[in-house]
């Protein structure tokens, strides 16, 4: 209803609809979970209610494309699709012999590893080239400024970097970050960092700052299971200066 009454007030206007599920709890319709249960037992490990959570959101996602084609106006918006945080690496009712949810990833959700911080991330829409792959990293504090400057402004206090000239094709070269960082608090704090395809993580830094760093090569070794630090002990200490000056002191909320 949002998005046609914009379209009839000749408005431009930006939705972001945040689905819950795959999230935590497993809920689908009745109905849906009736024609997974009569597919019989799932062949990857998965309950037939989290098949029909898949295909709901799915639907969901659909009537907003719908939409846009309704509305005559899916040639000139731009669509991201993506998620919060890496998968989870349980799922509620699956089986638990199955295959890791996030392989060849090392990691789910709450992990600092690939696992827990690479997302799906789609994007459709003017001069992004059909079927096209990009592997700039990029982060969700990009989407703003990428938005901004495709809708011809412009975002100057922002840590985000546009990647509209990647999307596009453009042959300007995309500027990316200097690194990307991340910082969890759970379990004595987890800190890693990423510049380049370098990758270093440390565990429980807030109750040993001075703690092991592991190190991994990213373009060789994407299930980083190969830990390089003690052959490269002057880019760990570079990487944990990052570390260092990226780090935030903890509010009082906990966050």
């Amino acid at each position: 209803a949002f998005m046609r009454k914009q379209v009839a007030g000749g408005k431009p206007f930006y939705v972001q609809a945040s689905y819950y599920a795959q999230h935590l709890s497993v809920v689908c319709t009745e109905e849906t979970l009736a024609k997974y249960e009569a597919k019989g037992t799932p062949d990857r490990g998965y309950p037939p209610a989290w098949a029909a959570m898949m295909e709901e959101l799915d639907r969901g996602v659909g009537r907003l494309l719908d939409t846009l084609d309704e509305l005559g106006i899916a040639d000139n918006t731009y669509v991201f699709f993506t998620a919060d945080n890496g998968g989870r690496g349980t799922v509620p009712g699956g089986d638990v012999k199955r295959r890791a949810t996030n392989h060849p990833l090392t990691g789910a959700k709450h992990s600092l590893y690939e696992g827990g911080i690479r997302v799906p991330f789609l994007v459709m829409g003017p001069g992004v080239p059909a079927g096209s792959v990009c592997r700039v990293p990029v982060s969700g504090v990009d989407i703003l400024p990428t938005l901004a400057e495709a809708s011809g402004q412009t975002i100057e206090l922002t840590d985000g970097i546009s990647f509209l000239p990647t999307l596009l094709a453009e042959k300007t070269p995309q500027r990316q970050h200097t690194h990307l960082y991340w910082e969890f608090y759970e379990r004595g704090g987890k800190r890693a960092i990423r510049k380049g395809f370098w990758k270093a993580v440390q565990h429980r830094f807030s109750e040993d700052p001075q703690g092991p760093v592991e190190l991994y090569d990213l373009s060789v070794d994407l299930e980083e299971s190969h830990h390089l630090s003690a052959s490269h002990p002057t880019l760990v200490g570079e990487l944990k200066r990052w570390m260092d000056a990226s780090h935030q002191p903890r509010l009082d909320n906990g966050i």
